[in-house]
């Protein structure tokens, strides 16, 4: 069949690689965007867990020094200012990963090579996430592990 005239048929030839490639263009963009705002999103929930972190510390400065000065050590203050940290591990995997299993049902038609139930997936982003909060819960912990029974009543 002719060309209608004025109309022009553009041939060109592509490889099946290069097709797929184009095609895959706009989402491996997009798939590198997000890999940027998870990083970001990372570094901001590292913060932010250091700074409730160190709150929650600071806040019992003189149970500490207390503690310390009946006969605790170092280690027994830093593994409570940890166990302040773990227990938001817990409740924050609870609740985060019942959003993600939210919003994996969403993604599901997005998902290429990957099920909504992969326990490789699931499992990598909660070791993430606690490797995040006792990175960041580290610390305070031994900023904790520094306080003085004489300082403290100083300042009350």
């Amino acid at each position: 069949t002719q060309p209608k005239p004025g109309w022009t048929v553009a041939t060109t030839t592509r490889t099946l690689d290069e097709a797929i490639a184009r095609a895959r263009g706009e989402w491996d963009i997009l798939t590198g965007l997000m890999i940027v705002l998870a990083a970001i999103a990372s570094i901001v929930a590292a913060v932010g867990v250091y700074g409730v972190v160190a709150f929650a510390a600071a806040s019992r400065r003189a149970e500490f020094s207390i503690r310390m000065a009946l006969g605790a050590t170092v280690p027994d203050i830093r593994r409570q200012v940890l166990r302040t940290a773990t227990a938001m591990i817990a409740g924050g995997l609870v609740f985060g990963l019942a959003g993600a299993a939210g919003l994996m049902q969403v993604l599901r038609a997005r998902l290429v090579g990957v099920t909504v139930t992969d326990p490789a997936v699931w499992g990598s982003a909660a070791v993430l996430l606690v490797v995040i909060v006792a990175l960041a819960s580290i610390a305070p912990a031994r900023q904790a592990g520094r306080v003085s029974l004489a300082e403290t009543l100083r300042a009350m």
